[in-house]
């Protein structure tokens, strides 16, 4: 696989490819927002961690990239923190998955709606990749509000194991085709 590219800047937004080094950024975003991203990642239940096994989820995370697996960046203005955002492969080759999370400081002025145009169009640059999708929880309106900002299509529902308090086990599938997204672009 191709290694997707570390870095894309938005008109607001620098969003980089997190390493070992961004581990107390992280590490206080996530400890700041605990409440706010509860109720959807199941992975909140096992914070706080410690630092070091912090910079080693952020060394695996580089290592996956270097192989050309995922993309997991941070979104910052200047060097303010504002939350993650990632280009996944877990799905058919020819299709990158966005997640994402926002610092509830941050939330409401469309700043996730821009990361995730700037990740929809970085993910079309690579080759061969013909759809992007978003995914979340029914009951996550604000994570919904984002991919249907951006033009993407709902595409189905999904029943899923509730692994987080907030859930609903009905999983939303959005998607966006390459030649979709390149007509919403030029219009």
């Amino acid at each position: 696989m191709v290694r997707l590219p570390e870095r894309t800047d938005t008109e607001r937004l620098m969003i980089c490819r997190l390493t070992p080094d961004d581990e107390p950024s992280l590490a206080a975003a996530v400890t700041a927002n605990l409440e706010h991203l509860r109720p959807w990642f199941p992975w909140i239940a096992f914070e706080p961690v410690s630092p070091e096994d912090r910079r080693e989820l952020l060394a695996t995370w580089e290592q996956e990239w270097r192989d050309g697996g995922d993309l997991v960046c941070g979104i910052l203005i200047g060097d303010e923190y504002l939350g993650n955002i990632g280009l996944h492969r877990r799905g058919a080759s020819d299709e990158l998955m966005i997640g994402y999370w926002l610092h509830i400081d941050h939330t409401g002025r469309g700043y996730m709606t821009e990361a995730a145009a700037a990740m929809t169009s970085l993910a079309f640059d690579q080759a061969g990749i013909e759809r992007v999708s978003i995914h979340h929880d029914r009951a996550n309106v604000a994570s919904g509000a984002v991919p249907r900002r951006l033009g993407y299509t709902l595409d189905e529902e999904v029943n899923e194991e509730i692994e987080a308090p907030g859930e609903t086990g009905v999983q939303y599938r959005w998607r966006v085709a390459r030649d979709a997204w390149a007509t919403r672009r030029c219009a």
